[in-house]
């Protein structure tokens, strides 16, 4: 079967940290399907999918409802309006993976008109979180599946020499990319406000200069701020040498997340909100997750530690080639 995975890859000198997902979700099915964009470099996504409409069997949707933050966004809409009658006509599988509740800055009556339409057309629609997966079955009554955000395998090199044992220098650690629904500012608020000496570092890139300058603001000798994107084994020494790993996540968008599922794989000590796939792994012993900062306050100086037996056995299933047989095994009885 000729599946076209979306969005292809854009050029790699775009400003913007590249997300392994779409490399590893097109390897994890391409042994079952011709995957026919897998190594397609594109400037705008929605041209290169209508090039190709007319040649693919299947089609898997990503974050398709950002559509107006993209480029002439709007014009891209009315294409993808048009793209989405021909698939229908041509009787395309449509699967759409459901990353969030909604787009991370805000609805938009252009995300509401896509949602309405992807809950109509499409024939799977996958979620990466139980709650999402809740969400998407009160609008819809087509199929909707749950799979755990899969383990970036290049990530597990860099845990074989773990030790809870190792001195911590941070309390916290913060990392991915900085941006207000993620939390960070309101969060280093409470510290300051609370007069906390935490030793708290944050490392990653932040695009947005004002809310740079607003967290900057709140920097000192105990919180310190890398404005960068880092590689994995730079993380990987962070998370070893940091008592926690905090997403102080803010946004009710959030469904699951992938710098939530690297972490696991390098085995941070993981405090999340109480919400999609953070609430869900709390039960599996792989979370801890507060409700308000409070909360953190509560953990932190409790000091507990990994269940590793439950990272390895979470690690253990949730791989990408698990991913992609049972995609396809949902993708077949289409």
């Amino acid at each position: 079967m000729k599946v076209y995975y979306y969005p292809p890859d854009f050029p790699s000198n775009r400003d913007f940290v590249k997300n392994p997902y779409s490399k590893l979700f097109k390897e994890s099915i391409s042994q079952y399907y011709n995957v026919i964009n897998k190594n397609s470099i594109v400037n705008i996504s929605i041209i290169d999918l209508l090039k190709n409409v007319f040649s693919l069997e299947c089609i898997i949707f990503n974050w398709i409802e950002n559509l107006h933050t993209r480029k002439l966004g709007i014009y891209q809409f009315f294409l993808f309006l048009l793209i989405l009658q021909i698939l229908r006509v041509r009787k395309v599988k449509i699967i759409w993976v459901l990353h969030n509740f909604h787009p991370h800055k805000g609805e938009h009556i252009i995300s509401k008109i896509i949602k309405h339409l992807m809950f109509r057309y499409s024939h799977l629609i996958v979620t990466h979180s139980k709650a999402a997966m809740h969400f998407a079955k009160k609008e819809t009554n087509k199929k909707v599946v749950f799979f755990n955000h899969p383990i970036n395998p290049e990530l597990l090199k860099f845990n074989t020499d773990y030790n809870p044992n190792n001195e911590k220098y941070y309390d916290i650690l913060i990392w991915g990319s900085i941006e207000p629904y993620k939390g960070v500012l309101e969060f280093l608020q409470y510290v300051n406000t609370n007069n906390i000496k935490w030793k708290i570092r944050i490392v990653g890139r932040c695009k947005i200069n004002s809310y740079e300058k607003e967290i900057r603001k709140l920097t000192s000798s105990n919180i310190t701020f890398e404005n960068k994107a880092v590689s994995f084994e730079y993380l990987s020494s962070l998370i070893k040498t940091s008592k926690f790993v905090l997403f102080p996540y803010k946004s009710t968008s959030v469904s699951s997340s992938g710098a939530l599922m690297d972490t696991i794989a390098l085995l941070g000590n993981i405090i999340g909100p109480n919400i999609g796939a953070f609430q869900e792994l709390k039960e599996d012993n792989i979370c801890k997750t507060f409700n308000s900062y409070e909360d953190i306050d509560e953990i932190v100086n409790s000091r507990e530690q990994n269940n590793l037996a439950a990272f390895q056995k979470f690690i253990d299933v949730n791989s990408w080639s698990n991913f992609g047989l049972n995609l396809k095994h949902e993708i077949d009885i289409l």
